[in-house]
C-alpha cells in the first residue's frame, strides 16, 4: 500500500505584524494512507492551531523524498500540473 507524507506547518502574515521567518505553528510530518487522509490531516492541523491563507504554508505530499501534490488551505489537493485531484473516488 502506497503511503504519503505531507508537511504541516505555518509562516508568520506580516499583514498581522507577524515575522514572516518565524513559524506560528509546529512543524510535523504525518503519515497518510491516502489524499483524502491528507486532505484531512491538513484541515485539523489548520483548525488546530487558526491559522489562516496567509499563515498556511504546509501541505506538500511526498512518496519517498519526492513531492507528488499539496494540499490548500481549502483542503483542496491539486496534483504538481495544479490540477485538482479528486479525493471522493
Amino acid at each position: 500500500m502506497k503511503t504519503y507524507d505531507v508537511r504541516l506547518c505555518s509562516v508568520g502574515n506580516i499583514d498581522f505584524g507577524q515575522n514572516p521567518d518565524r513559524p506560528v505553528s509546529p512543524l510535523k510530518w504525518k503519515k497518510c494512507n491516502s489524499f483524502a487522509e491528507c486532505s484531512q490531516v491538513c484541515l485539523k492541523y489548520i483548525a488546530a492551531w487558526s491559522l489562516g491563507g496567509g499563515t498556511w504554508s504546509g501541505g506538500q505530499v511526498q512518496v519517498d523524498g519526492c513531492q507528488v501534490a499539496r494540499v490548500s488551505f481549502n483542503g483542496r489537493v491539486w496534483d504538481m500540473g495544479e490540477n485538482e485531484i479528486d479525493v471522493k473516488k
